[in-house]
């Protein structure tokens, strides 16, 4: 799935098989770059390159990949 922003308030996501969800928490938002100008007019048609180039990681992050956490199966997320 693509990069996104959801417009609501609150949301449950639930995993119920394979991996749940990518999300960035709040607390992370130092180690990684969110191109939100890109984010709301990509028309790219490929998922992979236009997410590469929505979300990137910070300088000094690049190797870590720190900041980009996924949800688990059977595991309820809840956004806000």
């Amino acid at each position: 799935p693509r990069w996104h922003v959801d417009h609501v308030p609150l949301r449950l996501v639930a995993s119920l098989l394979g991996p749940g969800c990518s999300y960035i928490p709040q607390s992370q938002k130092q180690n990684v770059c969110i191109d939100y100008n890109f984010l709301n007019n990509c028309d790219l048609d490929d998922t992979a390159i236009a997410n590469n180039r929505i979300v990137q990681f910070a300088k000094g992050n690049e190797e870590r990949k720190e900041g980009i956490f996924q949800a688990q199966e059977n595991e309820a997320i809840l956004l806000m």
